[in-house]
């Protein structure tokens, strides 16, 4: 995968993350309770979308450099075949723009789960009666879907920890 790809992912990902997060934000002001769950889920989607901003700003000189064509895949002096060096860069290419991937739908998951906790409010919710039905109607739906919720979390931190991983080896 080349620089400029894995840049574009990240850049994605990154308002991917801020979507979920302001989803999960309106769902917890939504039901009208604190969910240290759903607080801390925000949190972890928070440090992906920073660790994002990370991948962009550090990579960026690189994705410029293969982009000009001043980097060269194959090492001086060489009979065009790539070195050994530039073989495991391609690797960690690979790597993050995998890492990169996951997340990504593994982001794009939780935002489905959530918009199902919380579907479009209804007429009804303008009442006082109708919103406090809607809050409680929106914890009990959100009850049913915890099992899907820890998965996401889960998944979101193995891939966060590989993302820093492959970048800290990149930089």
């Amino acid at each position: 995968m080349d620089p400029i790809s894995i840049i574009a992912g990240a850049l994605a990902l990154g308002e991917a993350c801020v979507v979920i997060a302001t989803n999960i934000r309106r769902l917890v002001t939504a039901t009208g309770s604190i969910d240290s769950d759903l607080e801390s889920l925000v949190q972890e989607i928070d440090s992906i979308a920073e660790l994002c901003d990370t991948v962009q700003k550090s990579l960026q000189p690189r994705a410029e450099a293969v982009d000009s064509g001043s980097s060269s895949p194959v090492s001086p002096g060489t009979s065009g075949s790539p070195s050994k060096a530039t073989m495991v860069t391609e690797k960690l290419w690979e790597q993050l723009g995998n890492a990169l991937e996951g997340c990504r739908v593994t982001v794009r998951r939780l935002n489905d789960i959530v918009l199902k906790i919380q579907p479009h409010a209804t007429s009804s919710a303008s009442s006082s009666i109708g919103s406090k039905l809607d809050a409680v109607n929106k914890v009990m739906r959100k009850k049913l879907q915890e099992g899907e919720l820890r998965t996401c979390r889960a998944q979101l931190s193995t891939f966060q920890r590989g993302l820093s991983v492959v970048l800290t080896t990149m930089i």
